[in-house]
């Protein structure tokens, strides 16, 4: 399925769609968050440090090194001499979809216990509304991830489950009190900061090339000069990662 899906015309745009979600869904949703929910900590122990960014920043080197390692080891069991494995437009590999998908989770757990401890109706209608919205387009961003990375149906059936339930859990352990403070304390700064990491790392060094064929060419440039076909099909694509990028970041107001 996921090899027919990669075929249509349509999928480069989904993807293109899928980054701009992710990129600003790290930027404008979870670095955010953990800024905020680490600034106190921060200022009593740290004296103000920016903890929350250091922490995307080292979730950002960690996943580039373990990926590196992991292509480079997969590349000498082959006996193939590559010396960098992103000089040209892949697949996302299946160790980014699986960051993605945990990192979706996360996200939407932790939104689903602010949800739980939201106060008012009028609060409770418009968080969920939001939320929703914001769901609907994570798991666009999810299920483009597996379809790229060639992840088994099986597989992405699971992660697709799993996803659709995280948020309700979240919201029934909000209710209940149980880790709602904790969302909002140190534990959450930290979740938010590490997943505000991988949103970025996924959207950036993954997503980006195999969109819009990164290959040491500016895409807007080449959106300008090419042939009028490739011109009509990477335009499109730019529309589509701003449209992605703009939905999530208004979403922000609203969350």
């Amino acid at each position: 399925m996921s090899f027919y899906v990669r075929k249509s015309k349509l999928f480069p745009l989904g993807c293109a769609l899928a980054c701009g979600v992710l990129l600003a869904a790290g930027f404008t949703h979870s670095l955010p968050d953990g800024v905020e929910h680490l600034e106190a900590w921060s200022q009593d122990n740290l004296n103000g440090y920016p903890f929350a960014y250091l922490l995307c920043g080292i979730t950002i080197a960690f996943l580039a090194f373990f990926e590196e390692g992991e292509s480079s080891s997969k590349n000498v069991q082959a006996g193939e001499q590559i010396l960098n494995h992103h000089a040209h437009p892949g697949n996302l590999t299946k160790t980014s979809a699986l960051f993605v998908f945990l990192a979706l989770s996360l996200h939407s757990i932790l939104e689903g216990m602010a949800t739980g401890v939201a106060t008012g109706v009028s609060n409770l209608y418009g968080t969920v509304i939001a939320i929703l919205a914001h769901k609907g387009l994570a798991a666009f961003a999810l299920g483009a991830s597996m379809v790229e990375a060639n992840v088994a149906s099986r597989t992405v059936l699971l992660y697709g489950t799993i996803f659709a339930v995280v948020t309700p859990v979240g919201i029934m352990v909000g209710w209940l009190g149980g880790l709602a403070e904790d969302s909002s304390g140190i534990f959450g700064g930290v979740a938010y900061a590490l997943v505000a990491g991988t949103f970025i790392y996924v959207s950036i060094v993954e997503f980006m090339p195999i969109v819009f064929g990164l290959n040491g060419v500016n895409f807007l440039m080449k959106a300008t000069v090419a042939p009028s076909g490739v011109v009509n099909t990477v335009s499109f694509q730019v529309i589509m990662f701003l449209a992605g990028f703009s939905s999530m970041a208004i979403l922000a107001i609203l969350i």
